[in-house]
């Protein structure tokens, strides 16, 4: 069986909170950007380990102090110019996927001049990227230098029971309807890690609420995954 994997938006920004956030092997991480947010923030990690959700959890906190935040993707860095980005009373920039900037000496100056800029005017800064910043991939020395000044943390993947349970909150969050079965099932039989889990989370979001059908087991092993 054949089904196109609709993009989904599991969660929301505004419950994507550190109190949302499961921790496991990433609390003493958590504590940082909750309490201590430092100057200079370096995030790197898998596919669907949770580095959205904790720009989510970063902006919610520092909105709720009343100071003005900006969230973008390395995508619309490429199209808006630094003045339309950064307004003056800016207090904390975060850019996500800053590793589709790698690569590029053209799109690594941009990265550098904005990294320089937010420290001149005092802006903190968070970068969120798949690469780390010690990859090769990363060419301008004098950038490498700068991704890793500040905070360079890698976020851990989810794994087992906690990835499981979270498995099924976002199948509930999505109005998925299944049979309790479906759990064990998954908890026994599939790869507990969430990166894996997600990826499949929206296929099969995308076919039962389609097709308006109830998740079971035997559907589940019908999937083509």
């Amino acid at each position: 069986m054949n089904n196109p994997q609709l993009p989904l938006e599991l969660a929301t920004a505004a419950n994507q909170t550190f109190d949302s956030f499961v921790a496991e092997g990433n609390r003493d991480l958590l504590s940082i950007l909750k309490d201590e947010l430092p100057q200079f923030s370096f995030l790197w990690g898998g596919q669907a380990v949770g580095k959205s959700h904790l720009l989510s959890a970063i902006e919610n906190n520092v909105h709720q102090k009343g100071l003005m935040v900006m969230k973008v993707t390395a995508e619309q860095m490429l199209f808006d110019t630094l003045e339309f980005i950064l307004p003056e009373s800016l207090s904390l920039l975060m850019v996500d996927d800053v590793d589709q900037l790698s690569g590029s000496r053209k799109t690594e100056m941009l990265l550098f001049n904005l990294f320089n800029h937010c420290q001149i005017n005092s802006i903190q800064l968070v970068f969120a990227s798949v690469l780390s910043s010690r990859d090769s991939l990363w060419q301008l020395p004098d950038l490498r230098s700068r991704l890793n000044s500040g905070l360079v943390a890698e976020v851990l993947p989810l794994k087992g029971s906690s990835a499981v349970q979270l498995f099924e909150r976002e199948l509930k969050n999505l109005g998925v309807i299944y049979q309790q079965n479906v759990i064990s099932y998954v908890n026994k039989h599939w790869s507990t890690d969430y990166s894996g889990l997600y990826m499949k989370l929206q296929q099969i979001a995308a076919l039962t609420l389609r097709e308006r059908r109830k998740l079971t087991v035997p559907l589940l092993k019908k999937i083509n995954f």
